[in-house]
């Protein structure tokens, strides 16, 4: 099991950022399509995936200006 340190104030601010409107947008988008084709939205949930990926990485790293990277990389998907 991966032990998640404390946060930095500077990371969890980031992450509210990636984590707000936009993963709300996301996920609103990607069930509209899927209830409007009736249709899994492989495409979407693996855009997902890859999100949470980059939110373990940020806040499994040792390193502030990593995680920060890894964050600020969700903002730009």
């Amino acid at each position: 099991m991966t032990k998640i340190s404390i946060l930095s104030p500077i990371i969890e601010d980031e992450l509210q950022k990636a984590l707000g409107t936009p993963y709300e947008i996301a996920t609103k988008v990607i069930l509209k399509y899927e209830i409007d084709l009736k249709t899994i939205a492989w495409y979407g949930l693996t855009e997902l995936r890859d999100v949470t990926t980059h939110i373990a990485n940020a806040v499994n790293s040792n390193d502030e200006n990593e995680a920060v990277l890894e964050i600020k990389y969700l903002l730009s998907i």
